[in-house]
């Protein structure tokens, strides 16, 4: 349970990185989030919503890089939680929006 809140706390501060009006800043925290991954993806069922609905909306972004990072960092995501899941989140992501 340690870990968990841990990994609230980390992401709390990490999570407005990949959404930063810098796009040069976005794609270093996309980067870092497919190479965190691996490591925190057990304790991530606390962060995994925040962390779906910020990377999805890069999907949308006009810089090619940006997007292919964040499929990149979403492909993983699928990996670790699942496909249902990730499904799950984002349809609740789009239907609040």
């Amino acid at each position: 349970m340690v870990a968990g809140s841990v990994a609230v706390q980390i992401f709390d501060q990490f999570v407005p990185c990949l959404k930063d009006v810098n796009g040069r800043v976005t794609l270093l925290a996309l980067g870092v989030l497919c190479d965190i991954l691996p490591c925190v993806g057990p304790h991530m069922s606390n962060v995994v919503t925040l962390t779906v609905s910020t990377v999805a909306g890069n999907l949308a972004s006009s810089s090619r890089e940006i997007h292919d990072a964040a499929s990149q960092a979403l492909d993983q995501l699928i990996r670790l939680v699942g496909l249902l899941l990730l499904l799950l989140l984002l349809d609740e992501e789009i239907k609040v929006a």
